[in-house]
């Protein structure tokens, strides 16, 4: 398990919203391989997360089973916020 703080700039004020997902196609990485989704991580679709009022941050968990072998240090993934 891997945690990626996401962070409100421009302001607190209000409730916003916005959905995140994970990107593996080695042609938008810049790692020297894409990461297999479901075998390296769990991927993410379309979740959506909430700023409230007044919060600027958002811890977002991410599942990476296989990320113990080194053979995959290399592996790159990308999230679309």
């Amino acid at each position: 398990m891997v945690y990626l703080k996401i962070e409100r700039t421009g302001g607190a004020d209000g409730e916003i919203s916005c959905k995140v997902n994970t990107i593996n196609d080695v042609n938008q990485v810049s790692g020297k391989r894409a990461a297999r989704p479901g075998i390296d991580f769990t991927p993410i679709v379309d979740r959506q997360i909430v700023f409230k009022p007044n919060v600027v941050e958002y811890r977002l968990e991410l599942e990476m089973p296989d990320c113990e072998e080194q053979e995959d240090e290399d592996d790159t993934f990308s999230l679309l916020v």
